[in-house]
């Protein structure tokens, strides 16, 4: 989570001083960076724009 947190604000702030106020390391934000998505992940991406798209046809049932 604080990783994640980490990535999608790169741009405001640097990432030495994030990993110092997250209290994590940066050798593991960036291990966690070259580490490939997991399957589950990888099919829920797949999965959410299927559940979505039945989810609108039956009108939100």
């Amino acid at each position: 989570m604080k990783y994640q947190f980490i990535e999608e604000h790169k741009h405001e702030f640097t990432i030495v001083v994030m990993c110092g106020v997250l209290g994590v390391s940066e050798s593991g934000f960036y291990a966690w960076c070259k580490r490939p998505t997991c399957r589950r992940k990888q099919e829920d991406a797949q999965l959410t724009p299927e559940i979505k798209q039945v989810f609108e046809v039956h009108q939100g049932r």
